[in-house]
């Protein structure tokens, strides 16, 4: 075992008794092992985290990337690179030491769940390439791929056979995306119907120099910008609606061009859970963005 040495920077480290480490020896992966991860003095940007592994991919085991702030988990790819991106903002759990941890599972009775252990989104000439991998199929009948405007309320777009081996990659081609943010996710439906789902995929397709967007997300009441880039230059009618159709909140905004960002925090208490921003333009059209509370 080494102990980490501390840096005026960015520091990450494995968390063992009190102990941060920057090598750990362990014993024989178990089922549950947990590597606890510490992370302090990061600063309000986006990361890239890579978690190398080789050899690790004993017959069932698994190994997923806990991420306590978004309450996610990541499937790990146990004799590969993973790689995760992360944000830190001005929430406090975004910078938590203990926002991460990793997880080793290995079930010993039944058969082993489907696990997605990627899941891609990219652009390919003037389309969309999604691709994916899994292993573990046992009875599955088939990938639905399913596409979103908002990130809620997806439909099918696409039917895809499930081979059923035991690692698989599939690829499909979105020759129709959206100008826009375009968000997808595969559904795996067993011959019993049950159903499993992958992450959700993002993919914003057309002019990046021009865009809205709103940050953080998740948000407080007292922390939500809206950001225009290069959009058309008029009033802008800002309102926060519940998944109930109540609107908790509105604002008008004037735009005169270029970048700007302007607060459109609440100020109020607003419950936990997802919510829509709707942005009408000043060409009467409307733009809604899914926020978490």
């Amino acid at each position: 075992d080494a102990r980490k040495m501390f840096n005026p920077g960015e520091n990450f480290g494995m968390l063992r008794n009190g102990t941060v480490l920057i090598i750990e020896r362990r014993h024989t992966i178990i089922n549950n092992d947990t590597i606890f991860l510490k992370m302090w003095n990061m600063h309000s940007m986006t990361y890239h985290l890579e978690m190398v592994a080789y050899n690790l991919n004993t017959p069932g085991r698994i190994g997923v990337l806990i991420d306590h702030y978004l309450k996610s988990e990541t499937s790990l790819n146990l004799n590969d690179t993973s790689q995760i991106n992360f944000s830190v903002t001005a929430d406090p759990g975004s910078y938590a030491p203990d926002r991460f941890m990793v997880v080793f599972s290995t079930p010993t009775f039944a058969a082993l769940p489907l696990t997605f252990t990627s899941v891609q989104a990219s652009k390919y000439n003037n389309s969309i390439k999604i691709d994916w991998a899994t292993a573990n199929e046992t009875s599955l009948k088939e990938y639905n791929l399913q596409k979103s405007s908002s990130g809620n309320n997806f439909t099918n777009i696409a039917d895809i056979n499930a081979r059923n081996t035991t690692i698989n990659n599939y690829e499909w081609i979105d020759a129709h995306p959206a100008e826009g943010y375009n968000y997808y996710r595969i559904e795996a439906v067993n011959s019993d119907g049950k159903i499993n789902y992958s992450n959700v995929m993002k993919l914003y397709f057309g002019n990046e120099n021009q865009r809205i967007n709103i940050f953080p997300n998740p948000a407080s009441e007292n922390n939500l910008n809206l950001q225009l880039v290069n959009e058309c230059v008029g009033k802008y009618e800002i309102a926060l609606i519940n998944s109930f159709g109540q609107t908790l909140m509105t604002k008008t905004i004037q735009y005169t061009g270029g970048s700007k960002i302007e607060n459109i925090s609440p100020q109020k208490n607003i419950p936990k859970g997802l919510y829509q921003l709707e942005i009408k333009m000043p060409d009467g059209n409307k733009k809604a963005i899914s926020v978490i509370f």
